[in-house]
């Protein structure tokens, strides 16, 4: 049986790529916020502040730490492209104004950076145990 080679492959409802290059990531995820979004804008419209942000991040964030739970790997400038991203997509998704802060953000929403990284450390530490599991199993 021949094993089939695809530069990408869909998988749970996220678009992983061979070259694990953030900005095609980036731009899958701001397609999908964008579209949630326009679905979502009578809610987020009428809704307040608070509302916005738990539909951010139950319906986005999660999306965005899938696909970028290897950002510890990334250079620097990946990673800075990848927390500017994540900030821009907040405002869009929040209705926050384009000149508001990244500490204004930070105490809204938390540390971008920090999440990422811990979302990264916990995917490796999955991925160890599992790995271990398996070997017991054996």
């Amino acid at each position: 049986m021949e094993i089939e080679y695809k530069d990408k492959y869909k998988y749970l409802g996220s678009w992983l790529y061979n070259s694990l290059d953030p900005r095609k990531h980036i731009s899958e995820i701001t397609s999908h916020i964008s579209f949630i979004a326009a679905k979502l804008s009578p809610i987020r419209r009428r809704g307040d502040l608070k509302t916005n942000i738990n539909l951010f991040k139950v319906l986005i964030l999660t999306k965005i730490k899938m696909n970028f739970c290897y950002f510890d790997l990334c250079s620097n400038k990946q990673q800075q492209d990848i927390v500017s991203s994540v900030r821009r997509a907040f405002k869009f998704f929040c209705c926050l104004p384009k000149s508001c802060s990244n500490k204004v953000i930070d105490e809204l929403f938390g540390n971008i950076t920090t999440a990422l990284k811990n979302e990264s450390i916990l995917t490796e530490y999955r991925l160890v145990t599992f790995t271990n599991r398996r070997q017991l199993i054996k």
